[in-house]
């Protein structure tokens, strides 16, 4: 959601906080809502988490309404903004965005055009009016139930007008593009002193509200530029994904004829993607050629029409996939129990974190517990990036916080389980076996909190490298872990516990994971005239040690190990 910074066009400067602005936009990506633009009204009401507005329980402002303006005398004839409601709207507890406003109090404001997000008995969305203090249905929030969840309602609106007074409000909420669900003619209302945001609460819902990518803009210019293609990225064996600087025309783009790989390699098909039109997906008949390759777009075609004369290329090299090194892609969060919700959506994720400087394809790669493991779909981990793995139900609930695969995701065991990571050859590339004592917090422990990784630096991610979230709705899926640490490990494993798990069979526990590599350098003392056969791994920090001969009962034993290493090669 963050891919623009904020921006406002001034027209004027004054002093007065009720300034002229030609244009908002605000995605509240520096973290305050105080400068570019400035908000104003009840500012101890509201605060920015993760990049997104949001309500708070408030410090002297603890009644029912609350508000926040921002100032502007243009007209404005689009309006853009997400919105998340995370509890069940009724008529004490809904949302307004407010698109013109004879005052910057909202509460007390006359005459303006609103939208409202729920608040009548279908939990519907509906554009009104406020006239002289009386307010007017335009398009009736009962004709739709756009916000029906108990406890997680969000997605994109959009409110256009025409010079003449045409209103069309349209929803990315229930599909992935804008799609028209109602319209309205009204030009009886002329001038505005801004756009602001008022809330309906119960003290309950205060901190519930989720608000971002605010935009307000002029009337449009006609477009008369063409496409140019921007960049490409290679999903192996044999696709491209192609991404232009505007949304390009389906048709057009579907014409295989419009491009070459290097200019003899057949092409099987092109689509333009529908969860991105300024994308095209383009499926070779056989694979890349291995080292240089290119692609040239002898044509594209944009959605308003214009054709792109020039014949536009790019190169790009192609190695085919390698196995994947240990922890080069890594299970970077768990959200296992999901009961109570504190902001999060209902539904189990696991996060995926590519640590390295190069782009890792997931491609026919595997994520399973103790089940049969679930094959992921192509999808192109870029270094430094994350993936939130979800069910396909809990898709768009977590796209809001960042790239998201709906999958069928394994049920995750809230007390405990074993999560494997495979590369498309089978070879296990991370691996995370975790119980509820891995939160260090058994008020966490209890549900509604996810687990993260403290440190992706390590070889190995064992308990100690774990902990539950400290974000305030319970988890940071998509965003940096809450508990981030990258400090280096200097500290060498010690054996923590014994245990006889028979006469012939002991289990020993360490403080910390230890490698294979470093265990075969070991070794092991008894006492007693007790001698080791051999031993092998349980997990990361347990070892089991078969004897030669058998424990007699009532005798004590010492054992002593030297050469144990931790992952990290500490002694």
């Amino acid at each position: 959601m963050k891919t623009l910074r904020k921006w406002i066009f001034l027209i004027c400067l004054s002093l007065s906080a009720l300034s002229a602005q030609a244009q908002i936009f605000d995605d509240f990506s520096d973290g305050d809502f105080s400068n570019n633009p400035t908000w104003i009204g009840m500012t101890d009401s509201f605060l920015v988490s993760s990049g997104q507005l949001r309500s708070t329980l408030g410090t002297s402002n603890t009644g029912q309404s609350l508000h926040l303006f921002t100032a502007s005398t243009q007209t404005f004839y689009t309006w853009e903004f997400f919105f998340r409601l995370a509890f069940n709207p009724s008529s004490q507890n809904y949302a307004e965005f407010w698109l013109t406003s004879d005052n910057s109090n909202l509460s007390q404001a006359e005459n303006g055009y609103f939208v409202r997000i729920g608040g009548n008995t279908g939990d519907g969305i509906g554009l009104f009016k406020m006239e002289g203090g009386v307010e007017t249905v335009l398009i009736n929030p009962d004709g739709n139930t756009l916000v029906n969840s108990s406890s997680n309602n969000f997605g994109y609106l959009r409110v256009t007008r025409t010079e003449t007074g045409s209103w069309t409000i349209s929803q990315k909420i229930s599909s992935s593009f804008f799609t028209p669900f109602g319209t309205a003619s009204d030009n009886s209302l002329s001038g505005s002193l801004g756009i602001g945001i008022r809330i309906q609460t119960t003290k309950s819902n205060r901190n519930k509200h989720y608000f971002d990518d605010i935009r307000a803009e002029g009337l449009p210019g006609a477009d008369t530029t063409p496409p140019n293609l921007v960049s490409l990225t290679v999903l192996p064996p044999n696709q491209l994904e192609l991404l232009f600087s505007e949304e390009v025309d389906s048709a057009y783009s579907a014409n295989i004829n419009n491009y070459t790989i290097n200019l003899v390699q057949p092409i099987a098909s092109a689509q333009r993607l529908s969860s991105d039109r300024r994308k095209i997906l383009i499926t070779l008949s056989d694979t890349f050629q291995t080292g240089p390759n290119s692609i040239q777009v002898i044509s594209s075609k944009d959605t308003a029409g214009n054709i792109q004369p020039l014949v536009q290329g790019l190169l790009f090299n192609y190695n085919p996939p390698q196995a994947a090194p240990w922890r080069s892609v890594q299970i970077n969060e768990i959200y296992a129990d999901e009961t109570p919700s504190l902001g999060l959506p209902d539904g189990e994720f696991l996060e995926l974190y590519n640590p390295g400087n190069a782009p890792v394809s997931l491609a026919g790669w595997s994520i399973s517990d103790v089940g049969s493991p679930v094959e992921l779909p192509e999808y192109l981990l870029l270094p430094g990036s994350k993936l939130i793995l979800c069910t396909f139900a809990d898709t768009a609930a977590f796209k809001v916080f960042g790239p998201t695969l709906g999958i069928s995701l394994p049920s995750l065991n809230n007390t405990g389980d074993s999560i494997r990571l495979r590369d498309s050859f089978g070879n296990l590339v991370d691996e995370v076996n975790y119980t509820s004592t891995w939160y260090q917090d058994p008020s966490k422990a209890g549900g509604g909190y996810s687990l993260e990784q403290i440190n992706p630096r390590l070889r190995c991610s064992d308990k100690n490298n774990w902990i539950a979230s400290n974000a305030g709705i319970g988890g940071t899926p998509g965003q940096t872990n809450s508990v981030h640490n990258p400090q280096a490990d200097t500290l060498a494993p010690a054996l923590d516990s014994v245990l006889v798990e028979n006469p012939t069979s002991l289990r020993l526990a360490f403080s910390e994971g230890i490698g294979a590599a470093q265990l075969s350098n070991s070794s092991f003392s008894l006492s007693g005239g007790l001698s080791v056969a051999s031993f092998s791994f349980i997990d990361a920090a347990r070892i089991r040690i078969n004897l030669s001969n058998s424990i007699s009962n009532g005798t004590s034993y010492s054992i002593s190990c030297s050469g144990i290493r931790d992952c990290e090669g500490n002694l």
